[in-house]
Order: structure tokens, then C-alpha cells, then sequence
């Protein structure tokens, strides 16, 4: 069960960055921005994403019946946690989606 709880922990804090990125996502969807920002922070949410998932998948394989209380306590968590990114998530959606898809992109000036 050490190996639940700690594949636990790690989605844990993948969750905490994916927040974290969801909201810097959030934010610059409400304002022009470069659109060089926006691939890197839908990159990084990718990536991340593909990871909870993995340790999700692996997590289920090696859990017994009976989790202990503190692995149901942190599954919870987790729950919520992602729970808020889905929050997050969809209001960047809404935000694209009010915009008709469009976002201003600041413009690059090239170096002199």
C-alpha cells in the first residue's frame, strides 16, 4: 500500500501544477496575449495531464480492496482538486468561446 499512497502524493502534486497552470491559462485568455505563452502553457497542461493520467492508471493496478484511511482521505483530495481544475478549465473554454474563438495575440517586435 506504500506504493498507492505515494503514486497518491505524486498525483497529488501533478494536480497542484496543473491548477496552477489552468489558472495562468485563465488569466491571459481574458487579455491579448502572445501567442507563443498560450501554446507553452496548453503544452505544459498536456503534459501534465498525460501524467495524472498514467499515475491514475498505475494507481488502480496495484490498489488493494482496502485502502487505508489516509489514502481515502488524500483520494479525496485529489478529487477535489480536480474538481477545481475542471472549474478552471471550462471558464478558459468560456472564455475562448465569448471571443468567438478569437484571441488577440500581442504583436512580436522583432529585435534591432
Amino acid at each position: 500500500m506504500a506504493e498507492a499512497r505515494k503514486i497518491l502524493e505524486e498525483m497529488d502534486k501533478l494536480l497542484d501544477q496543473l491548477t496552477e497552470n489552468a489558472q495562468q491559462l485563465l488569466s491571459v485568455s481574458a487579455h491579448a496575449i502572445e501567442e507563443e505563452e498560450l501554446i507553452k502553457l496548453q503544452a505544459v497542461q498536456e503534459e501534465l495531464l498525460a501524467h495524472l493520467i498514467e499515475k491514475d492508471d498505475r494507481f488502480y493496478k496495484i490498489a488493494e480492496n482496502a485502502p487505508s484511511q489516509r489514502s481515502i482521505a488524500l483520494r479525496a483530495r485529489i478529487d477535489q482538486k480536480l474538481e477545481q481544475f475542471q472549474e478552471l478549465n471550462a471558464r478558459f473554454i468560456q472564455n475562448i468561446t465569448s471571443s468567438r474563438g478569437m484571441i488577440q495575440f500581442k504583436k512580436i517586435h522583432p529585435k534591432t
